[in-house]
């Protein structure tokens, strides 16, 4: 067991905290792509595990976590309204140092207030947005799809603009953008927070701000269920994960952890503990396993089939907000406050 630490504030005080997120190892298993998060602004970089050696290849001015593709080639920068519609601007984090910024983005279709959930397909090909747009008094949330592919495949054009403050012309690059196409619809009044999609590319998952998720079929919009739960105050849905399968999704909110059966839309098992709540998931490769981080600072090893604690994990790091499993699954990852990152071996 290792634990690495990552830069935070120049001069930090015991009030500062800052957070290692949303890990996902690099397809060789020595590496760690993950997301710095301080107070008002974010950044991502490689970790490598072996070394410690941290990386910086984006940061940000806003603390809104943004998707990136399963190989890096691709984050999402940020997102603006503008004319009644979204621009969603995305980029090549290697080409953000080494050349001047390139302007790519993904134009949502005409209305569009807001974006409430952003994923990348497993293959990349694809990023898929929860559009709000305001009807009336209500608001309407449908599911569209954009290929990413040609904006990186696209002429660069040169656009001269006059620099309002100075009078002086400059030259800045960008692609023509690439627009979104709407595929479904959820009911009146439902509001996404988080989405993910199913391993074979052809299932969103899109979890509300009730603690509902709705399966939705990518080909058509078709709805293939609503997993339900009983109304909280307070029930967002924060994570979710498929398994490596695709039969089963696990669903974290502030109440509780729930594993569900895809095609039935029933409940698996769920786990509820008024000590801690679940911040993040991720099965193991095999699938067998489930891996959660908790508010306290504790790991768990579940049974996935069941939700019996296999391991239980406590190394003092504050509360863990982030979990990964290396490609092989011989590897997995935590990430804590003040930058830790606790990394170990997993036993056969």
């Amino acid at each position: 067991m290792r634990i690495l630490s990552l830069p935070g504030p120049e001069k930090p005080s015991r009030r500062d905290r800052w957070f290692a997120e949303r890990l996902q190892f690099a397809s060789d298993g020595q590496k760690l792509i993950l997301e710095l998060n301080e107070i008002g602004s974010r950044a991502t970089g490689r970790l490598d595990v072996s070394t410690g050696h941290w990386e910086l290849t984006t940061d940000f001015d806003e603390c809104i976590p943004r998707p990136w593709r399963q190989d890096y080639s691709c984050v999402v920068l940020y997102d603006y309204e503008d004319a009644g519609r979204v621009q969603i601007c995305i980029a090549n984090p290697e080409e953000m140092w080494e050349h001047p910024r390139i302007n790519r983005s993904i134009v949502t279709r005409s209305g569009v207030a807001a974006v409430g959930a952003l994923v990348f397909s497993p293959d990349g090909r694809w990023l898929y947005t929860a559009e709000q747009s305001l009807i009336g008094s209500t608001v309407q949330t449908a599911l569209a799809r954009a290929k990413v592919q040609p904006l990186f495949s696209k002429p660069i054009l040169q656009m001269s603009k006059t620099n309002r403050l100075t009078g002086q012309p400059y030259v800045s690059q960008g692609v023509e953008p690439t627009s979104t196409n709407q595929f479904g619809t959820l009911p009146t009044g439902v509001l996404v927070t988080t989405m993910g999609v199913s391993p074979d590319g052809n299932m969103i998952a899109a979890g509300t701000t009730t603690g509902d998720t709705y399966l939705i079929r990518v080909k058509d919009g078709e709805s293939l269920g609503v997993l339900k739960v009983k109304r909280h105050k307070h029930a967002s849905v924060w994570r979710l994960a498929f398994s490596p399968s695709g039969m089963h999704l696990g669903v974290a909110d502030c109440n509780a952890l729930r594993v569900w059966d895809v095609k039935s839309a029933e409940l698996v098992w769920d786990a509820a503990d008024a000590k801690a709540q679940v911040i993040d998931l991720a099965y193991h490769p095999d699938g067998n396993t489930l891996a959660v981080v908790r508010s306290d600072g504790v790991a768990l090893f579940l049974d996935a089939q069941t939700g019996a604690v296999r391991k239980r994990y406590a190394w003092k790091v504050g509360q863990l907000n982030s979990v990964a499993f290396s490609p092989d699954g011989l590897t997995c990852a935590a990430g804590g406050e003040k930058g830790q990152v606790v990394v170990w071996d997993v036993d056969s």
